[in-house]
């Protein structure tokens, strides 16, 4: 957290699978003497413990996580800026505070991976996780993730993904992927608040199809489409996101 003001808007963001707050380190630089900013390592991620089973990653775990640190933070009404397999625990969040959010940005939003070629994923991760169940297990905390290094990396970029998987362990990595096609969206994109979503249009992990979706199922959605970005827009689109975000608060919550 930075200094907390009560004169000024309050941004919480959430990162995705193998990532930390380590992620949103341009963004705290950008944001931080406009706005009240929350970053925090999702629940086997960064400076967080490791959970040992794979119920300890569901969505709604993560998300109660996040309730809590908002309740010892004294937060009041807060913006969402989540990516990937943080936007479903923003909006499993916006079940529980709806009326405490005032906006929601999604990055590579994870919905609708209902469709066939997602699921032709989860036969993999079943075996994966199942494997992993019956290895050693360590709670310890590995730390940080210096993403300077890693600008510019393409979704498969090897380097960046060992650093990742280092710091997250490939178990929480696999138990968090697996929980993505666990979760019930169901009825949860109800989205009562203005939301804007960026999606890259070469995002090889969830096609921008599944952004396309969204805003055809809910046309009050605003969608940035990045030509030249993949699914690690977060960190390669990091500027240009920014600029995007203060230009969506700007013009659709009114001023303070």
């Amino acid at each position: 957290m930075n200094d907390f003001r009560a004169d000024r808007r309050s941004i919480v963001f959430i990162h995705g699978v193998t990532g930390s707050c380590s992620a949103w380190f341009e963004y705290e630089e950008f944001f931080k003497d406009k706005y009240n900013l929350l970053t925090l390592d999702l629940r086997g991620h960064g400076c967080s413990f490791k959970r040992k089973e794979l119920d300890d990653y569901a969505v709604e775990q993560c998300a109660e996580d996040v309730s809590e640190i908002l309740k010892q933070a004294s937060f009041g009404q807060f913006i969402i800026v989540s990516h990937s397999f943080g936007t479903l625990v923003a909006i499993e969040l916006l079940q529980v505070h709806g009326n405490r959010v005032e906006a929601a940005i999604f990055l590579s939003p994870a919905y609708n991976l209902q469709d066939a070629k997602s699921k032709s994923m989860v036969p993999i991760l079943k075996l994966a996780t199942a494997v992993f169940r019956v290895f050693p297990f360590s709670s310890a905390v590995r730390g940080r993730t210096d993403y300077s290094r890693f600008r510019n990396t393409g979704d498969w970029n090897l380097r960046r993904m060992f650093a990742d998987i280092r710091n997250t362990s490939l178990r929480a990595h696999l138990f968090c992927l697996m929980q993505i096609y666990r979760y019930d969206q169901s009825n949860k994109w109800t989205l009562p608040v203005p939301v804007l979503v960026i999606h890259g249009l070469k995002d090889t992990l969830i096609p921008v199809e599944h952004a396309r979706w969204l805003k055809a199922a809910r046309p009050l959605v605003k969608l940035i489409i990045l030509e030249r970005g993949d699914h690690i827009i977060i960190l390669n689109n990091a500027a240009e996101i920014c600029r995007a975000i203060s230009e969506f608060i700007f013009e659709s919550l009114p001023k303070i």
